[in-house]
C-alpha cells in the first residue's frame, strides 16, 4: 500500500486540492481508512474498492471531490481538528463549532450556493466560518455535543432506538456556525436511497435521515439560538427530473414529501404502534401532534441540488478550470502506476463525472 508522501500528489490532482497536505482528512473528518481507500488497490474482482478514484460509480470520491473543491480545501484551519489522525471524532470540536472557536478561513466558493432555490439559504453571509464534515453519523455522542451536550438522548425517530448505536449516517454535513443551521447532505450518483433499516426493514433512508435531522435539533435545550436544519438531496438532474430512482418521487415537490411522510404516519399507527418510543406508545394526541410538527418542518427544510450546480460552480472560479484539471490528472497518472491506479482512471473520472451530469 502506498504511503501519505507516496499519495499526495495524487490526491491533490484528483481532489483539486494544491493546499491538500498529508493529513487532510483530518480537518473534514474523514477516517484514515476512508482516506486509504480512495487509492489503495483491492482484492475485489472489480480491482478496486467501492470509494476508490478509480471506481466509475463512487458516490463517495464525487461528494469529496465536489464539496471539497468548493470549500477551497481549507485544510489545517482548526486548533483542534474533528477526527484527529483520522481516529475517533472529538467531541470537543463540535463544542468549539457550537461556542462559535473554530473561527474564519477565507478561499471558498460558498458564497455562489446562497440563493433561492440553492444549497444555502438566502440569508448566509458568514460563508469563510462554514464547515464541512465527511460521513457523519448523527446519534453519535461526539455530533450530539453540537446542539445538546455529550448526554443528550439518542431519540432520532418516533421509533424506539434502543440497541442501535448508530441511525443516520449522512455523506456530507455544511454547517453555519453563525446563524446556527445544519445542512444534512444525502449524496447520489447511480444509487437510490436504502428502502431497509436495521430493525425496521420498513422504513427507508429518506424518512430515517429527516426524522434524524429534525430530533436532532428538536431535542436541543432551551436556547435564544436554537440550532435548524435543511435537508439536502444532492443527485443527477437527469435521474431527477425522468423520475428514475425512488428518490425522484419521493421529493420531487412537496405534495410529494407530504404523501411518503403520510404512509410513514400510518406504519407508525398501525404497524409500528408497539415500536414507537414510550413518549408517543401510549399518548396518541402526543404522537399526532409531533408528527404534525415534523411534517411542516420536514417539507420546509428539503432542498433537492444537482450535481451539474456545483460543475457550473467550479466551472466559474477561473478560466479552463476543467481544462487544468485534466491536463493536471494527465501529468500525474503516468508517474503514479504504482498507486496501484493505471491511466484509464483519468476516462473513470470523465465518465463519473458524466453520469452526475456535469459538463466537463
Amino acid at each position: 500500500m502506498p504511503t501519505p508522501a507516496d499519495n499526495i500528489e495524487f490526491l491533490r490532482a484528483v481532489l483539486a486540492g494544491d493546499r491538500l497536505t498529508a493529513d487532510w482528512y483530518e480537518t473534514y473528518g474523514v477516517s484514515k481508512p476512508r482516506s486509504d481507500a480512495l487509492t489503495a488497490a483491492s482484492t475485489r474482482k472489480a480491482g478496486y474498492s467501492s470509494d476508490s478514484f478509480h471506481n466509475p460509480r463512487s458516490e463517495t470520491a464525487l461528494t469529496l471531490f465536489m464539496l471539497g473543491a468548493t470549500d477551497g480545501w481549507r485544510v489545517g484551519r482548526y486548533a483542534r481538528p474533528p477526527r484527529p489522525q483520522g481516529g475517533d471524532w472529538d467531541g470537543r470540536f463540535f463544542g468549539d463549532v457550537a461556542s462559535g472557536a473554530t473561527g474564519t478561513a477565507p478561499g471558498s466558493l460558498w458564497s455562489r450556493h446562497a440563493g433561492r432555490g440553492r444549497l444555502l439559504d438566502p440569508d448566509t453571509v458568514g460563508f469563510d466560518r462554514l464547515v464541512v464534515l465527511f460521513e457523519v453519523e448523527v446519534a453519535g455522542n461526539a455530533f450530539r455535543r453540537l446542539t445538546g451536550g455529550s448526554g443528550s438522548p439518542r431519540d432520532l425517530s418516533f421509533l424506539d432506538l434502543a440497541g442501535l448505536s448508530r441511525w443516520a449516517k449522512f455523506d456530507a454535513v455544511v454547517i453555519d456556525p453563525g446563524l446556527r443551521r445544519l445542512y444534512f447532505v444525502e449524496a447520489k450518483l447511480g444509487s437510490d436511497v436504502s428502502l431497509e433499516t436495521v430493525k425496521y426493514p420498513l422504513v427507508n433512508q429518506a424518512v430515517r435521515g429527516l426524522e434524524a435531522a429534525y430530533w436532532v435539533t428538536k431535542t436541543q435545550p432551551p436556547s435564544d439560538r436554537p440550532w435548524s436544519f435543511r435537508y439536502v438531496l444532492l443527485c443527477p438532474h437527469l435521474l431527477f427530473a425522468h423520475k428514475l430512482r425512488f428518490y425522484s418521487y419521493a421529493f420531487q415537490d412537496q405534495g410529494s414529501v407530504r404523501d411518503m411522510l403520510g404512509q410513514y404516519r400510518g406504519l407508525l399507527a398501525g404497524h409500528h404502534r408497539n415500536d414507537r418510543r414510550a413518549t408517543f406508545k401510549a399518548a396518541e394526541a402526543a404522537f399526532e401532534a409531533a408528527f404534525d410538527d415534523f411534517t411542516e418542518a420536514a417539507v420546509a427544510a428539503i432542498r433537492v441540488v444537482h450535481w451539474r450546480e456545483f460543475g457550473e460552480v467550479l466551472a466559474s472560479s477561473g478560466d479552463g478550470y476543467w481544462t487544468r484539471y485534466f491536463e493536471g490528472l494527465e501529468r500525474v497518472f503516468p508517474g503514479a502506476a504504482h498507486l496501484s491506479l493505471p491511466d484509464r482512471a483519468v476516462v473513470d473520472i470523465r465518465r463519473r463525472l458524466s453520469d452526475a451530469g456535469v459538463s466537463v
